[in-house]
Order: C-alpha cells, then sequence, then structure tokens
C-alpha cells in the first residue's frame, strides 16, 4: 500500500438505518488519489427486504496524525420478492398500502435493471411497480411504485406502446385503442417516470396503468403534479408513490373492448420521501372534473386525510420500519419538499 494512500474501501449495510453492522469489502479497487469509485458484491440478502447502506472509505489524516474514517451519506435499496403471492402480506415493500381480496387482484411486475453496478448488489431483476385491478371498475384502484436515481434515468424517449396486460387476460382489459367518447387513456405512472429503458417504458403503457381521464385534467392540472412529483423524486434517496383513483360512487362510465369502464370521479398521490435515512410524507387528491387549472404545492394533505377519504391504509409498512408512534407522526404531517 502507498503510504498515506486511501484504503479499505468497503460498504456497511444493514435492515435499519441506526444499525450497519454488516460489511462488503472492495478487495479488488486501489484507492490512490483524491477521488475515484468502488464496488462490493453481496450474497444472501432477504428477499422481499430493505437494506441501507453507505460507503466508507479510511484516509490518513494529517492534522491528527493518524487514518481515520470517512463516511459517505447512507442510501437504500430493496431486494425482489422471491414470489409474488395473489396478497401483500409478507412484502415488506415500503410503497404498499395495505391490501385485501375484496379491494381486486393484487400483481407486482419487475424489470431488468439498468446498470451492471445495480445488478451486482441486487440481481439482475429488481420491482418495477405493483398494481390492484379491479374487475369491478375495468381499471387498477391503486398503483405503487418506488422511484430512485437507477429507474429515474432518461435514456429511451416514449412510444405510445399501449397494449394489454400480458399478467391479466386481454378480454378482461380496455381495449388499448382507448375508450368511446373523448377520454384520454391516462397513466397512473406516468410515461416519464419511466424512460430507463424501452422495457420500463413499455410496462407503463399496459392497460392495467390506464385510466379514463377528461383531457383537460390529464393536460392540466394532473400533469402538473405529475412534473412536480418527478422533480421531487430526483431530489431525495426514495421517492415512494400511490398513485390512485377513486371509483366507488362513480356515476360516469364508458366502453372499451365491450367492457363498461368507470370514470373515476377523483385522483390520487401518497407520497412517502426517503432521504438520509428519514422518512417525510404528503398526499393530494383532486376532483376528476374540477375546473381548478393549476397545480398549487399548497394543496397538499396528510396522508391521514387521503386514508380517512379513501379508506386505504397507505404505507402500510412504515410502522414496522420506524416505529408507531413515528409512523403516525409522518403520516399526520404535511411536509413538502
Amino acid at each position: 500500500m502507498t503510504p498515506y494512500a486511501p484504503h479499505s474501501p468497503r460498504f456497511v449495510y444493514g435492515t435499519s438505518v441506526s444499525a450497519l453492522t454488516q460489511t462488503a469489502n472492495d478487495n479488488t479497487t486501489l484507492i490512490s488519489s483524491a477521488s475515484g469509485r468502488f464496488s462490493a458484491a453481496v450474497t444472501s440478502l432477504a428477499a422481499g427486504t430493505t437494506y441501507y447502506y453507505k460507503a466508507v472509505l479510511t484516509v490518513w489524516d494529517a492534522d491528527k496524525s493518524r487514518y481515520v474514517d470517512v463516511e459517505g451519506a447512507v442510501q437504500s435499496f430493496t431486494t425482489v420478492s422471491q414470489s409474488y403471492p395473489s396478497g401483500t402480506d409478507g412484502i415488506r415493500w415500503m410503497e404498499l398500502p395495505a391490501f385485501s381480496s375484496s379491494d381486486g387482484e393484487f400483481h407486482a411486475r419487475d424489470i431488468s435493471n439498468i446498470t451492471q453496478e445495480y445488478a451486482s448488489v441486487i440481481g439482475s431483476k429488481t420491482r418495477n411497480y405493483s398494481f390492484c385491478w379491479s374487475d369491478r371498475y375495468r381499471v387498477s384502484v391503486w398503483v405503487a411504485y418506488p422511484m430512485y436515481a437507477d429507474l429515474n434515468e432518461r435514456n429511451v424517449t416514449r412510444k405510445d406502446n399501449y397494449a394489454p396486460d400480458p399478467l391479466l387476460d386481454a378480454a378482461r382489459q380496455p381495449a388499448a385503442s382507448g375508450y368511446s367518447g373523448s377520454y384520454s387513456r391516462g397513466h397512473q405512472i406516468p410515461s416519464h417516470d419511466r424512460l430507463s429503458s424501452r422495457e420500463a417504458n413499455n410496462s407503463v403503457f399496459y392497460m392495467t396503468n390506464i385510466a379514463p381521464q377528461d383531457q383537460t385534467f390529464n393536460g392540466g392540472l394532473w400533469g402538473q403534479l405529475e412534473t412536480k412529483v418527478s422533480n421531487w423524486a430526483g431530489q431525495c434517496d426514495t421517492l415512494y408513490v400511490v398513485t390512485g383513483c377513486v371509483c366507488a360512487g362513480s356515476t360516469r362510465t364508458t366502453t372499451s373492448n365491450g367492457l363498461t369502464v368507470t370514470v373515476p370521479s377523483k385522483f390520487y398521490k401518497a407520497l412517502l420521501r426517503l432521504k438520509g435515512g428519514s422518512y417525510t410524507a404528503c398526499a393530494f387528491i383532486y376532483d376528476h372534473f374540477t375546473s381548478q387549472t393549476k397545480f398549487d404545492v399548497e394543496d397538499a394533505i396528510t396522508v391521514r386525510a387521503l386514508e380517512q377519504e379513501t379508506g386505504i391504509n397507505f404505507f402500510a409498512n412504515l410502522p414496522a420500519m420506524v416505529g408507531e408512534t413515528k409512523a403516525e407522526e409522518i403520516e399526520t404531517t404535511v411536509t413538502t419538499w
């Protein structure tokens, strides 16, 4: 080793921010300058589990005439589940709402990893998004998904490849050509939030991610909210998102593929932000046919308020991560970024 050169590049990791007790060493990289990069592979991780980690490098402190450890910021990743059950029990993905079979059908979709560096950590696949499909309404009542650096990359362009979702029989879904009347094919996960690969972008054009939307709403207020959420995702470690629609009580319908499709009366987003090991949250809900045309961050409400309006328990795995008291504080406080 070069005298006084940085050495012992490694990562410390664990399932809690306060207990990074495991170490993964990089034994192949020689650090000899003020900047550089290193990596390490880990194995035997639990499926469907969020891990926290940070980089550590030992450097020479000339003022103290000794070596000291320099640590990076805490980051996180979540391993894929080994199987996707009909419900979400046992899956600890942070974005998931509580689920019961009376809500609809739970489905989850994975995706090929974009970078080899990321694949070396969690394997060749990671989760893309989950959804709760309703045959009664012919839409997904919610779609839940994470947003982080790897998925936020913009490597391809939108292709409008609308198609039936291969996870469901095509006869159960609206036609890819769209709806009768003037309703547009509104995304729950926006196309611009899955441009990391062609596979990623194609996946959000499946009809299980689409709902009938008034184009004025889709291209106006709702589109502005989508842009704001994308911007927020670029400023944190992970943004967990649930996008959904309120169909119960709706009096509007359209048709497609010989099916009657409910036109949602409201659309919403629940947001849980992870940055530096800390969680904060907010939510938005809008009447589908509102006269409001401009997004205002002051429209934000608490996650708890959204739960009371929709009857859905959002971020059901948060208490297990931070404790019941802290989860209550997060979900009853409006924090925007």
